[in-house]
C-alpha cells in the first residue's frame, strides 16, 4: 500500500529556511569579523583597556554580538551542513583567542 506524503506549509518553510541558513551563517561570519577587527585595533591585548584610554564605540560591540548570535542560530538550524559549522568554529576560536589569549 502506497501512502501519499503531504508536506504542509510549515514543512516547506522549514526546509527553505534550513537551506538558506548556511549562507546566512557565512554572511554573519564576515559581519562578525569586521567589527572584531575594528575593536582589536584599539587594544589588541585581550580586551583590557586602561582607565581613561580610548575605547571603541558601543555600537561595534553590539554589531559583533548580534552577528555572533545570528551565526549561532543559523548554524544550529543547518546543523549537519559544514558550510555553517566552519564559520561558527572559526568565530568562536577568534573570540576565545581575543578574550583569553589562547
Amino acid at each position: 500500500m502506497i501512502v501519499e506524503q503531504r508536506s504542509g506549509i510549515q514543512t516547506i518553510w522549514f526546509h527553505r529556511v534550513r537551506s538558506m541558513a548556511p549562507w546566512v551563517a557565512l554572511i554573519a561570519f564576515f559581519s562578525f569579523v569586521i567589527p572584531h577587527v575594528l575593536i582589536e585595533r584599539f587594544e589588541p591585548n585581550a580586551f583590557k583597556w586602561a582607565i581613561g584610554a580610548p575605547r571603541p564605540p558601543s555600537w561595534q560591540f553590539a554589531w559583533r554580538n548580534i552577528s555572533l548570535f545570528v551565526l549561532m542560530v543559523s548554524s544550529i538550524l543547518s546543523l549537519p551542513k559544514w558550510r555553517a559549522l566552519i564559520p561558527l568554529v572559526l568565530s568562536l576560536a577568534l573570540l576565545a583567542y581575543a578574550s583569553y589569549g589562547i
